[in-house]
C-alpha cells in the first residue's frame, strides 16, 4: 500500500459533509447493513443489471 494510504479507517462524522460536497456519492457509517449497501449500489446510475 502507497504510504499515507489508509484503509478500513472509520470517518469522522464532522467530516462527512465535505465529503459529500467534494463529490463522494455516499457515506457509510460503521454498523450500516450490508443490505443497505448492496441497495445503494444497485440503484446507482448506469449500474449494468445483475
Amino acid at each position: 500500500m502507497a504510504p499515507g494510504c489508509r484503509r478500513g479507517a472509520a470517518i469522522s462524522a464532522g467530516d462527512i459533509p465535505e465529503l459529500l460536497a467534494l463529490g463522494v456519492a455516499a457515506v457509510f457509517a460503521p454498523g450500516t447493513p450490508t443490505r443497505e449497501i448492496t441497495d445503494w449500489v444497485h440503484t446507482r446510475p448506469g449500474r449494468a443489471a445483475v
